[in-house]
Parts: structure tokens; sequence; C-alpha cells
């Protein structure tokens, strides 16, 4: 029987693996936007993605007229998953479903590998 480390160390092999393997999933734009888009939120939800501590100004919404904060009610320091803000944006209006604007969002979090970040303004 392995030791609680060895299986750890095995773990995290294991786990950087997938990090790496996803990336290059995410990031490669022969693969349909909504095969990438959905593993990326699925692995997001996971827990596998650290958040990004930096905050984010994704393309696809004007950000001269919106802002985290008066928009979408996200506090200073606040983490920010990037499907809820998604969500948020279409029902808002702010991003119509299945536009430019939609995959232009989609593109910027997947080409940055952010799932969630945090609103430090």
């Amino acid at each position: 029987m392995k030791n609680a480390r060895a299986e750890l160390k095995e773990f995290e092999k294991h786990k950087n693996k997938f990090l790496t393997f996803l990336q290059e999933y995410v990031k490669d734009t022969n693969i349909p936007l909504e095969d990438r888009w959905n593993l990326f939120v699925e692995a997001g939800k996971s827990g596998i993605i650290k958040e990004d501590l930096f905050y984010h100004k994704p393309d696809g919404i004007d950000w001269k007229v919106n802002t985290l904060y008066d928009t979408f009610y996200i506090e200073k320091y606040e983490s920010v998953k990037v499907d809820k803000l998604l969500e948020k944006s279409i029902e808002n209006e702010i991003i119509i479903k299945g536009s430019k604007e939609e995959d232009l969002f989609k593109e910027y979090f997947l080409s940055n590998f952010v799932y969630s970040f945090k609103n430090n303004w």
C-alpha cells in the first residue's frame, strides 16, 4: 500500500498533466467553441483551475458603459466566475445569446485560461 505522500505526488502529477492538456484543448480554435467552453466550465466548477487574482474586462462587453459593480452588482474583492458573468450579461441584454460578442467573451477567457477572478479594481 502506498503512503499518503506518494499518493499526493501521483495525484499532482496527473492533475498537472490534465491542466496542460486542458489549456491546449481550450485554446485550440480548430475545436468548436461550444465544446471548448463546456469542458472549460465543467473543469472550472470542479475547482481544478486556480482563481486569477487580477481583474479582467473581457471582450464582448462595452466597458465604457458597464462596470462589474454598477452593472453586475459585484462587490470589490468578490470572486467572479466567468460562466455566471456570461449568464448575467445575457439576462441583462448586454450580450445577445449566439452573438459575436458572446464568442468574443468566451474566447477571451479561454485564451487567458481564467475561469474565476477577483474583482480587485
